[in-house]
């Protein structure tokens, strides 16, 4: 029998993003969470993984957010991307992109 209640606060935001994905996948918010319990029951712990991001890992993280911030600034006019040297206007974008990815490569693969 059903008889236990959860109640969490969140932001309504989350809530409504969450809401909308689980409505596309027609599922109820208390289907998704007695999903979410069962999945807890059953693996001993969150069905995934919750770790704090080595230094290496964060370092990379904090560059790729740095890479996105100044991705978005550029829409608004030219400036120096990523310090690769390439003067960019947003109609050379195609032309950066893969060297952005590029970099994004080396990044990681660097220890």
């Amino acid at each position: 029998m059903k008889t236990a209640v959860v109640h969490a606060r969140m932001e309504p935001q989350t809530k409504e993003k969450a809401e909308a994905v689980l409505s596309r996948l027609g599922i109820t918010p208390t289907e998704a969470i007695r999903v979410f319990y069962r999945q807890i029951a059953l693996r001993g712990g969150l069905p995934f993984s919750v770790t704090i991001p080595n230094e290496r890992t964060a370092a990379t993280l904090r560059k790729v957010a740095d890479l996105m911030s100044t991705y978005e600034a550029a829409k608004v006019g030219d400036l120096w991307l990523l310090g690769l040297g390439e003067h960019c206007a947003v109609e050379y974008y195609p032309i950066v992109m893969p060297q952005v990815a590029t970099w994004l490569v080396e990044q990681f693969n660097k220890k």
